[in-house]
């Protein structure tokens, strides 16, 4: 699992991708749930397929269960971003280090990793995994910035920046997990370059509602040596992802703090009252061009605690 990120984006395609978290849910006697295209329209998925619709391969939501407690007792949702490769959609990247967006489903390898190790180990938690699948590609087919998405929520998106598309697939995931009413609800990614130019590998980037949950998790990092650094919530953030077309957009902000934002944007995905945890994952889960597992022990270190 720990390689996964490094898989090239012609092998490791979303298909491809399906069956590997199939093999592994088997091995780890994980219950698996696979909601393709033609499942996510009819339930009103249309932020993950808005980013799909560009590539020749379906998007996915993934639902992986381990519960071994009793089903009043609420669960863990942990949410992983899944973008198999990342061309940046319309708005395209630049062709400098572009090989390394094969690394951008970090996030959902990260959620699957833990949640076979929950299951392996014989945590007494209940966990839900919630992968985010979709290959991000420019096509006559694709999501054009300007577009306005109906997300999962029912809130609208001014899509931007086809480029802010993990946040778009994240947002489904989110607004689909709080259905379990989670104690705990978690997302974590690969969500920003600005993440990776500020740690220089060296740390990844959390934001939430509860302090008390922030400081444990920042504990639990220094435990585990995936340490982590708070970002601030402020309302302003926030207000700044409001749209005068739609509900909220995904890009294009007041100011330049792109990591933040991705998650002020996110935090309208969640209930206000829920235990909601963003981590940014960018720079330390993909350095000096491999994947090196960061956040594994993190998210396995916050289900045992």
């Amino acid at each position: 699992l720990k390689h996964l990120g490094d898989e090239p984006g012609n092998i490791l395609t979303p298909k491809e991708y399906i069956k590997r978290i199939k093999s592994v849910c088997k091995e780890a006697n994980l219950k698996v749930t696979i909601f393709d295209a033609k499942k996510l329209k009819k339930m009103g998925m249309n932020s993950i397929l808005s980013v799909s619709k560009g590539s020749k391969f379906d998007g996915y939501l993934v639902e992986i269960s381990y519960l071994p407690l009793s089903n009043k007792e609420q669960p863990i949702v942990m949410v992983g971003k899944g973008i198999t490769f990342d061309t940046g959609g319309i708005s395209i990247k630049s062709s400098k280090k572009l090989y390394e967006m094969k690394s951008d489903m970090i996030g959902s390898a990260i959620v699957l990793a833990a949640m076979r190790n929950a299951s392996l180990m014989n945590l007494k938690q209940n966990v839900i995994g919630l992968l985010a699948i979709a290959e991000n590609m420019p096509d006559s087919n694709a999501t054009r910035p300007g577009d306005v998405i109906t997300s999962y929520s029912g809130k609208t998106i001014e899509v931007m920046n086809t480029d802010a598309e993990g946040r778009m697939v994240m947002a489904d995931a989110l607004s689909y997990g709080m259905k379990f009413k989670p104690k705990l609800i978690l997302d974590i990614s690969t969500l920003t370059g600005q993440q990776w130019q500020m740690s220089c590998g060296l740390f990844g980037t959390i934001m939430g509602f509860n302090d008390k949950t922030i400081k444990k998790i920042i504990k639990i990092g220094k435990e585990t040596n995936d340490k982590l650094v708070e970002m601030p919530l402020y309302q302003e953030f926030i207000n700044n992802t409001k749209s005068t077309i739609a509900d909220v957009k995904n890009s294009e902000y007041k100011c330049g703090a792109s990591t933040i934002h991705g998650g002020a944007f996110l935090s309208n995905f969640v209930d206000k009252d829920s235990d909601w945890i963003h981590l940014d994952v960018a720079g330390p889960a993909f350095k000096d061009e491999r994947t090196n597992g960061y956040g594994v022990r993190l998210l396995t270190g916050i289900i045992k605690s």
